[in-house]
């Protein structure tokens, strides 16, 4: 076996020319044997009979090839998969594996620079599937594979053999402003700055949904490897808090077929919100979930989340995490499958004192007020200079009974 560190493809099958001129396949292994010399080495030589590796989750996988399958057929290029049931589509067409003993359907073969969104199921007494299942064939020239992008979404197959930069990978698709992509974890939108999200990159072997925001329909071709090694534009000054998800506990992406985005800025009183965790319920189950993206260029904190559903119409509920406890926030809204709510350039506003019912710190006058965590940690008499969200129950508030209100003390940007 060969493999090219400057591309990442792995050759297979590969012939061996010893000295006498014997081709072979193979060499025997001897302690006290020796082939080849300096001035007389045996020589490898590759075919155009590559290999790809594809890794497989239980659910939904979006997954694409970039090479020619030597043995196209549905059965043969998942045979290592079939002690599980089995469903596979690609955009216009579909087949299933059925009970464990053949596949049917219109999709019969598996061919390269396709998307297909496999899903695999474990019935009971099934074998645990492998790390990867390996496909040979004959690697795709980039340039002979075209794709195209049509108005509106579209089904992407990634086809090289390495990881891009999303930059990189889509400068040929002369990607407008509004443009998007989206993995089963990620996604971004194209503007004025350039790719915007948490999308960084696109990897071999998987597939991508592309939303053409271009009323003509054009072909672009992925960049040669060769121009990885180029020197890469500074990447843009953003980065994700050091906090990860944390409270909410997301379905695995792999749970649904498809996805919907939504770019969030919550603010506190009109001042953006940095430290909250912000999720996504529908029929009470958390769909996504995330926790600011900073980008520090533009100065802008905004909420990256990725909705995984199917079909449309479900009510979503918005929550937040923030300063200890948990709230619903002010949005009246519902799931659509590749749907999108907001932009890096415009984001979708939630202002979480709508759903504290907070007032203004102005509001309090009287020095006797009482000062409470929300946790209901009782702080003294002396307004905090911490920022936060506090409680506040004044001597008004104890001679009518009622516990008092919250109270949102703003960073001091003096």
């Amino acid at each position: 076996r060969l493999w090219d560190a400057t591309t990442g493809i792995a050759y297979p099958n590969v012939s061996i020319t010893l000295r006498d001129g014997t081709v072979t396949d193979t060499l025997t292994f001897d302690p006290v044997k020796s082939y080849g010399t300096f001035d007389a080495p045996i020589i490898f030589t590759k075919t155009d009979l590559v290999e790809q590796h594809l890794a497989l989750r239980k659910g939904w996988n979006w997954i694409s090839l970039g090479v020619e399958p030597s043995k196209p057929k549905v059965a043969s290029v998942f045979k290592e998969v079939t002690s599980w049931e089995a469903r596979l589509k690609d955009h216009d067409t579909g087949t299933s594996y059925c009970n464990g003993i053949y596949w049917t359907g219109t999709l019969k073969q598996v061919k390269a620079n396709t998307m297909y969104k496999l899903l695999l199921t474990r019935p009971e007494q099934s074998n645990d599937l492998p790390p990867y299942i390996i496909v040979q064939g004959r690697q795709i020239k980039l340039d002979e594979a075209p794709d195209t992008l049509k108005k509106g979404w579209n089904w992407l197959p990634f086809t090289p053999a390495t990881t891009m930069s999303i930059g990189e990978a889509l400068a040929g698709a002369n990607p407008q402003i509004g443009d998007q992509v989206k993995s089963q974890t990620a996604f971004a939108y194209y503007s004025r700055y350039g790719w915007e999200g948490d999308l960084d990159a696109l990897e071999s072997g998987k597939g991508y949904l592309y939303m053409s925001t271009d009323t003509l329909t054009k072909t672009f071709v992925y960049p040669t490897v060769s121009l990885s090694n180029q020197a890469a534009p500074a990447p843009k000054a953003k980065s994700k808090r050091e906090d990860v998800i944390s409270v909410f506990t997301p379905v695995s992406p792999t749970d649904y077929p498809d996805n919907m985005t939504m770019v969030v800025l919550l603010t506190n009183g009109g001042m953006p919100v940095a430290d909250a965790e912000v999720a996504v319920f529908v029929d009470g189950e958390c769909r996504g979930a995330a926790v600011a993206t900073i980008d520090d260029e533009h100065e802008q904190t905004l909420y990256y989340l990725l909705i995984a559903g199917e079909g449309s119409g479900q009510p979503m509920q918005l929550q937040a995490y923030i300063d200890g406890s948990i709230i619903t926030l002010p949005a009246d809204l519902v799931y659509s499958s590749d749907g999108n709510i907001g932009t890096p350039w415009e984001p979708f506003v939630i202002d979480i004192s709508d759903a504290l019912d907070i007032s203004s710190v102005e509001d309090i006058d009287d020095s006797t007020a009482a000062w409470y965590s929300l946790q209901g940690i009782y702080l003294g008499t002396t307004k905090p200079t911490t920022p936060g969200v506090y409680l506040c129950r004044t001597a008004k508030d104890r001679r009518l009974g009622k516990n008092g209100r919250k109270i949102v003390i703003k960073e001091n940007r003096k």
